[in-house]
């Protein structure tokens, strides 16, 4: 292409940053890029910043946010963060980091990142962090769960297996995924986390410690 007279532009080269599957390789190529003063896209930066958590951690990588990159990010990068600040446990350092970002940044909450928090949260097994996470989404950004939050609040009630009061959990939550999917008809849907209710409910049947399997 040189050949001919057609050069790399700014997009080209952040494609190409993009495509690269090896970190050594990326890492050379932003040295390239910063050396020749190309600048990076929010999706270049995305990768960086990806770089940052594995390399650095996530403690660091928003301290280096904070003081040297500071704009030129997007909300894609701002979840990444969160779901590795989540990973490591620092759950209030990432609620620090939304809202720093939303005040400073003008980066507003999406109901990406409630997903993603969702999604850590029920690895975890805490329907109790969902629901305080979709009351605070709701309450302070105006952002509603979709049919995956409650898929994954879903998750961290029927995951740990039989516990009290669960089935009465599972209703509710479903009774909200229902209200979140209209004109989906659920009863026949294969979801696996409510597939897996109606499983240990039968279960719970054949063991005679309950009458009747969940209705859902």
């Amino acid at each position: 292409m040189k050949r001919e007279g057609i050069h790399a532009n700014v997009d080209t080269w952040n494609s190409v940053l993009g495509a690269l599957s090896y970190r050594i390789a990326k890492v050379e190529l932003l040295r390239i890029m910063q050396d020749t003063n190309i600048p990076l896209t929010s999706t270049s930066i995305y990768y960086v910043i990806e770089e940052l958590l594995i390399s650095i951690g996530p403690k660091a990588t928003v301290e280096f946010m904070r003081n040297e990159l500071k704009e030129g990010y997007d909300s894609r990068s701002v979840a990444l963060v969160v779901k590795h600040l989540i990973q490591k446990d620092f759950i209030d350092e990432a609620w620090t980091f939304i809202q720093e970002q939303a005040d400073n940044q003008g980066i507003l909450p999406t109901n990406s990142l409630l997903n993603v928090m969702a999604s850590e949260f029920a690895y975890r097994q805490r329907p109790d962090w969902i629901i305080g996470l979709m009351s605070a989404f709701s309450k302070y950004y105006n952002i509603k769960p979709t049919m995956t939050t409650y898929e994954k609040l879903l998750k961290s009630i029927v995951s740990p297996g039989y516990r009290k009061d669960w089935r009465f959990a599972v209703k509710v939550a479903y009774g909200k995924l229902c209200q979140a999917a209209p004109g989906t008809n659920l009863a026949k849907t294969s979801l696996y986390w409510v597939t897996k209710a109606r499983v240990l409910s039968q279960n719970e049947v054949e063991r005679g410690v309950e009458k009747e399997s969940i209705v859902l």
